[in-house]
């Protein structure tokens, strides 16, 4: 046993400092769907890239491509509480997607078709991860997937006058853990 200090006042004892040791936690759920929903919007509504960078950006972050007229997507993600075992992680996210009202449209249209068959989409993003995802995206195995709701497109002043459609997805997955039951 370890004693290992976590503030003034506490100190915990673990099996050894092993339990302390985790993976690199930048990598998340959210980022193996959005590599699949970039893929899908590039080859089949023909996005680009905006200045070298994939157009699908966190919330946290300010969207460059405000002066580009190319369409964009601005995410956010949570974690939900899980249902019955923490090895199944469950997540939602939205996507706020900005551009013309026909190009808000047709991505709308193709992320909620793609992403709302539950285990069938989960496969799909299992399938393009196992043949394009890094190896840290190879971890995530998803077991389903599907849209929560989706808002059409309305007038958005705050992104250069586009307009903005919402798309919100939920998502369950597994990741290797350890035997204490941290991300491997």
């Amino acid at each position: 046993m370890v004693d290992v200090p976590v503030s003034d006042s506490l100190t915990v004892q673990l099996d050894s400092d092993i339990d302390l040791v985790t993976t690199d936690h930048e990598q998340s759920a959210i980022h193996g769907i959005n590599t699949y929903v970039w893929r899908m919007l590039e080859l089949n509504l023909g996005w680009e890239l905006i200045r070298g960078m994939v157009p699908i950006f966190p919330a946290q972050q300010q969207p460059e491509p405000v002066e580009s007229e190319q369409p964009f997507i601005v995410y956010n993600w949570t974690i939900a509480s899980p249902w019955v075992t923490f090895e199944l992680q469950t997540e939602q996210a939205a996507y706020v997607i900005y551009g013309t009202n026909s190009e808000v449209v047709r991505a709308m249209n193709l992320i909620v078709d793609r992403l709302r068959r539950y285990d069938w989409s989960a496969q799909d993003v299992n399938a393009y991860i196992s043949q394009s995802g890094t190896d840290e995206a190879k971890k995530f195995d998803y077991k389903h997937i599907h849209v929560m709701n989706a808002t059409s497109p309305d007038a958005a002043a705050s992104e250069g006058g586009r307009s903005a459609g919402i798309v919100m997805i939920r998502y369950e997955f597994t990741v290797p853990l350890t035997q204490t039951g941290l991300k491997a």
